[in-house]
């Protein structure tokens, strides 16, 4: 078997840095649909869905050493947050988003595989009875080859 891409690899970083987080129920890497979220349990929530993009190549250079291509490359990942609406949600999205904040500003190389992160949050929480929605984005930069992604 292959190995893994760098670009899984710090997917897979980015999710377990949010799997220690105390905060969340449930992480997954599927985006459920908003008519799928009443097929979760009520003690799933806050449920964190973590998707991908594929990388965005920032630049190129070779390499004097190997003679070869090296890319830098951002890659976006993004995190959809869920909970069930109540009379403090805006207080329950400032805590999620703090707890996220902090987690995935910690390691900004997530454990060596990247050159660093940047942390954006969409433009407006969303109130869609009976649950709350918001999403960060972190643009993750890191370098690879022609080798792979």
């Amino acid at each position: 078997m292959a190995e893994q891409s760098l670009r899984e690899r710090i997917i897979e970083y980015v999710i377990g840095e949010i799997e220690e987080l105390d905060c969340f129920n449930t992480v997954q890497r599927t985006l459920p649909a908003y008519t799928e979220l009443g097929n979760f349990p009520q003690d799933s929530f806050p449920v964190a869905a973590v998707v991908a993009g594929l990388p965005q190549q920032v630049d190129t250079h070779v390499s004097r050493r190997a003679c070869v291509d090296v890319f830098r490359s951002a890659l976006g990942i993004t995190v959809f947050v869920w909970d069930h609406l109540n009379e403090e949600c805006d207080t329950r999205i400032s805590f999620l988003a703090d707890e996220l904040w902090a987690k995935l500003y910690s390691d900004q190389t997530k454990g060596g595989l990247a050159i660093g992160t940047a942390l954006t949050f969409g433009e407006i929480p969303t109130y869609l009875k009976p649950y709350i929605n918001f999403s960060l984005t972190a643009t993750v930069t890191y370098t690879h080859t022609t080798g792979g992604i």
